[in-house]
């Protein structure tokens, strides 16, 4: 049987379901608003997706990758929130290139372990 995000809906397994659709969007050079993110994995509205995304952006500064979350805006500012660009400069279209430019499918994705400790 096939399990569901929605079924196992640990920070966890939130923050790895969100990791997924987030590479797919910067393969395609495409951001997102944080509440059709929401929508799109079918958890809560715009301020629920803080935490996976900490956990997220919390992994790619310890392993030095770039701010993958900056691909997730606020649709209030049109801009990511400062929640999910911890660490980085204030340059959000300088990071959005480095997103853009990063080969997110020649790596590994973050283990649930490894998500679970941020």
């Amino acid at each position: 049987m096939l399990l569901t995000f929605g079924e196992n809906s640990s920070r966890e397994t939130r923050a790895y379901q969100v990791y997924l659709i987030l590479i797919g969007l910067a393969a395609n050079r495409q951001t997102i608003g944080a509440r059709k993110l929401c929508e799109k994995i079918k958890y809560g509205i715009g301020p629920m997706v803080s935490v996976p995304l900490g956990r997220i952006v919390n992994w790619c500064i310890r392993e030095g990758l770039p701010g993958l979350t900056a691909l997730v805006l606020d649709e209030d500012t049109g801009k990511p929130s400062k929640y999910w660009t911890a660490g980085w400069s204030d340059d959000v279209a300088a990071e959005l290139q480095r997103v853009f430019a990063f080969d997110w499918f020649s790596i590994m994705p973050p283990t649930l372990k490894e998500l679970r400790e941020y």
